[in-house]
Formats: structure tokens, C-alpha cells, sequence
């Protein structure tokens, strides 16, 4: 147990020593919530720990309640770091891949590639979840944090519908598309999708978007090692995934 608070408190512990490690933890975590830049989190944390350092008094004492702190402080969110940008080279990596796998298929099969009302549905059900997503990301960020399981719920319930309506609704045809071309458009999709992610990647070159920095020291805020390999995983798990199934569909039935 002391082993794991010492890793999880690390980026407190530079940053703000004179803190109290979970009011410091706490602190950063509301006001990432409501979208502050990592610079203004270091200065705000900054500020806290010279008062503490200089008066002897602790956190809890001098500046109350963490998150109530946070809140009053008022800062602004910074706007150019949004969850659109991380989830929109996934959401055209899997539109790529679709049409990649339906091009395979009707190729092989010499038939055209439908456009299923099942898959439509699915298309909706990504797009409000991308809309809910960018427009409700502090509310989402806090109905995880305080209810993880219930989110997992969600989340799971998300996958069963959209898998029912592939299933149900997949003899309904709303389109028709030439098999050669749909597969060229989304090989086309898929690597563009998979450029952006990329190029995403190596913006964050291994740490995190808008680290949290310290005006009076140079820090680095890195994930841990376990969450840059889910990340290396989640960047490679679609392509895969389209490189598998491909190589299905070519196989003779």
C-alpha cells in the first residue's frame, strides 16, 4: 500500500511538498475537471504550498476544503485542449474500418456493399456519443469519478444496443455502393485516421496533454508506465482489428 501512494502522489509531492498529498491530489482533480490549463494548476498549487511552507499551516487549515478551493478560484478552462480532438481520429479510424471489412466482403462475394438500417443506427448512436462527449465532457469526467461502475453500465449498454440493431436490422437496406470504391475510400479513412492518431501520439511523446508544470521548477507530468502501454494498445487495436477481419473475408467460404 505505501508503495502504491508513493507512485500516486509523486507528481504532488514535487510539485507542492509542503501540501498535504491528497488535498494537493484532490485540488488538481477538480479543477482538471473543469478543463484549467496544467499552468494554472501549477501556479495555483504553487501558491498554496508557499503559504504552507511559509506559515507552517497545512492546506486543510489555511485554505479549507480542496475542491470548494478549486471553485473559488474561478479560472478559466482552456479551450484548445478538447475531447473532440482525442476521440475524432478514432471515430474515422472506425468509419474507415467499416468500410474497409463491407468493400472486402462485397468484393469477395461480387455483390455491392449495403448500407444496412442496423448500421445507420449505430452511425447515430457514435455521433451523440462523440456530441455528448464534446459538449459534456465535466459532467461525464465526474459521473466516472464518483460512479465508475455505473458508467461502466452505461458504457456496456451502449455496445449491447448498437450490436442488437447490426443484428435486427441488418436485412433492412437503406443504400447500395460499388464494392471497389468503398474499399478504396475507407483504406483512404482508415490510414488518415490512423495519422491523426499518430500524429497525437507524438505531440504527447509519451506523458500527457497539458501536463501540470510548477513556475519554480521544471517538471514532466508522465503517465505511468501501465497507461502508456493501454494507450500504445487503443492506438493499435483498430488497425488490427481491420487486419484480422480482412483476412477473414478473403478466405474462400
Amino acid at each position: 500500500m505505501k508503495a502504491i501512494n508513493r507512485h500516486r502522489y509523486a507528481l504532488e509531492r514535487e510539485l507542492a511538498p509542503a501540501v498535504e498529498e491528497e488535498w494537493a491530489e484532490k485540488l488538481i482533480l477538480e479543477l482538471r475537471l473543469t478543463g484549467v490549463s496544467g499552468k494554472r494548476i501549477g501556479d495555483a498549487l504553487s501558491e498554496v504550498n508557499s503559504h504552507c511552507a511559509d506559515s507552517g499551516q497545512n492546506a486543510h487549515d489555511a485554505f479549507g476544503d480542496p475542491v470548494e478551493y478549486a471553485r473559488s478560484l474561478k479560472l478559466p478552462p482552456d479551450l484548445s485542449t478538447g475531447a473532440f480532438r482525442a476521440a475524432a481520429p478514432l471515430a474515422v479510424q472506425l468509419a474507415g474500418s467499416a468500410a474497409v471489412l463491407d468493400g472486402l466482403r462485397s468484393i469477395n462475394s461480387g455483390g455491392p456493399v449495403l448500407f444496412s438500417l442496423g448500421e445507420a443506427v449505430v452511425v447515430a448512436l457514435v455521433l451523440g456519443a462523440l456530441i455528448l462527449l464534446t459538449t459534456q465532457l465535466e459532467w461525464l469526467l465526474r459521473a466516472f469519478v464518483r460512479r465508475p461502475i455505473a458508467a461502466i453500465v452505461v458504457h456496456s449498454m451502449l455496445l449491447v444496443a448498437m450490436l442488437v440493431a447490426l443484428v435486427s436490422l441488418d436485412d433492412v437496406t437503406l443504400a447500395q455502393f460499388p464494392a471497389w470504391p468503398t474499399f478504396a475510400a475507407g483504406t483512404t479513412v482508415l490510414l488518415f485516421g490512423v495519422a491523426g492518431q499518430l500524429s497525437d501520439l507524438r505531440r504527447k511523446r509519451g506523458g500527457v496533454e497539458d501536463p501540470v508544470t510548477s513556475p519554480l521548477k521544471r517538471t514532466t507530468e508522465r503517465k505511468p508506465l501501465r497507461s502508456r502501454l493501454a494507450s500504445s494498445a487503443v492506438f493499435w487495436i483498430i488497425p488490427i482489428y481491420t487486419a484480422v477481419f480482412a483476412t477473414l473475408a478473403l478466405l474462400p467460404a
